[in-house]
């Protein structure tokens, strides 16, 4: 698989000075461009952006987050593109009523898997793109909260799996379903080393290339950039490039994952969303 020309680009995204808002993806010649654009060759994708923004405008942010709350996260860039584009309150109200409201959490879930990173995402996101909307006590606020669980995020990066989650339930039950198949008759030869290897398989570091890691390095990188060039932005910056450097080299070849075509458009579209905010 290709590696991307953002390397460069968001290494040195420490080095470039403060930067003006919005810079995530879009400046403000770009919000120029799409406002004509949504009217003529955007017009279709516009209308599903603006259905499900408006479908947001009511929905309501638990006071304390658990379960999978990805979706609150996610709600912050669709209601924050459709300020930028129309300037109508109604949305710049839904999307900063949402990152108040998740700033004032203090726990997003266990604040290390990929929830706590979609919130991330969408703070970081909204931060920039709503800047100007934001009075300065509440940047401040939200600021903040961005770095704190920016430090979360990256301090649980590379750390082991918990016991609960897919790889885990699937090497289990592979391991339980073979056992069964083997008794009572006669073991292989090398059965019992297979069975050790397994075991140790799952009390082991799973592989960079898997999906909640690269979405918590997107979630992670984009924060960095949303703060840039304020500490620890580029600490996080570089870490973010070492690790999916690293993860990058368990694609094969034709840009296969081991994790199947499901988990793989899961974290190439969390890759591509880090990447092409990194490219200039």
């Amino acid at each position: 698989m290709c590696q991307p020309s953002a390397w460069a680009t968001a290494t040195n995204v420490q080095s470039t000075g403060s930067h003006p808002h919005p810079h995530l993806y879009i400046d403000s010649a770009g919000v120029a461009e799409l406002k004509a654009a949504i009217g003529s060759t955007h017009s279709l994708i516009w209308t599903q952006v603006v259905s499900w923004a408006d479908q947001q405008l009511s929905a309501p942010t638990p006071e304390v987050l658990e379960g999978d709350f990805r979706r609150i996260g996610e709600r912050i860039p669709y209601v924050a593109i459709c300020h930028l584009l129309t300037g109508e309150k109604r949305y710049s109200e839904c999307a900063i009523n949402t990152m108040l409201a998740i700033t004032a959490c203090e726990h997003w879930g266990n604040n290390r898997d990929i929830e706590a990173a979609h919130l991330l995402y969408g703070l970081a996101l909204g931060y920039d793109w709503l800047y100007d909307a934001l009075s300065p006590s509440q940047r401040e606020s939200i600021r903040n909260k961005i770095t704190l669980q920016g430090m979360r995020l990256h301090a649980s990066c590379g750390r082991v799996q918990p016991l609960l989650n897919n790889h885990h339930f699937v090497e289990l039950v592979a391991l339980g379903a073979a056992s069964f198949a083997h008794m009572p008759g006669p073991l292989l030869s090398n059965w019992n080393a297979f069975c050790t290897s397994l075991e140790e398989l799952c009390e082991s570091v799973h592989p960079p290339l898997n999906n909640h890691t690269v979405v918590k390095l997107s979630a992670l990188g984009i924060a960095a950039m949303a703060l840039a060039p304020d500490a620890p932005s580029s600490e996080w910056t570089s870490f973010v490039n070492r690790e999916f450097e690293k993860a990058m080299q368990y694609f094969g070849e034709d840009g296969m994952s081991c994790e199947g075509i499901s988990y793989w458009s899961y974290s190439v579209e969390y890759m591509l969303k880090y990447f092409a905010a990194a490219d200039p």
